[in-house]
């Protein structure tokens, strides 16, 4: 997947979200524009608090290495090739008008990691009872 950054920006919590474009032109000058959101939270002792402990931190890097990534789609249909940049724009900003100040939380980080073992954990459990 070949993925272009349009913007960046930098929170308050130290973490940096990137907006990254890879839309197509899928009909005539019809566009399917997609944003993906990016942000790299790297599992570091500065996690560990009452949501993620030692324990949990050792698990998390040995499931998802150095670092974990936030991603989230935004995209959008039928978009006119000279609308584009526009739907872009605006994709970003009510991404950012929504969720940015739940991510600059000081423990957004923390909060994921957690609930990222816990869904792998809720995934390892139901693979667990199919083969039982």
């Amino acid at each position: 997947m070949n993925e272009r950054i349009i913007c960046s920006k930098n929170l308050k919590n130290g973490l940096k979200v990137d907006f990254c474009e890879h839309g197509n032109r899928y009909f005539g000058d019809y566009h399917q524009v997609k944003v993906t959101v990016r942000c790299r939270i790297d599992l570091t002792t500065e996690l560990v608090s009452p949501r993620v402990s030692v324990d949990d931190l050792e698990k998390a890097r040995k499931f998802f290495g150095a670092s974990i990534e936030y991603r989230k789609l935004l995209r959008q249909m039928g978009v006119a090739g000279a609308d584009v940049e526009k739907v872009q724009s605006e994709l970003i900003e009510n991404f950012a008008k929504n969720a940015l100040q739940y991510m600059e939380s000081n423990d957004f980080a923390a909060r994921f990691v957690a609930r990222q073992l816990a869904n792998r954990k809720e995934r390892s459990r139901v693979l667990v009872n199919l083969h039982d």
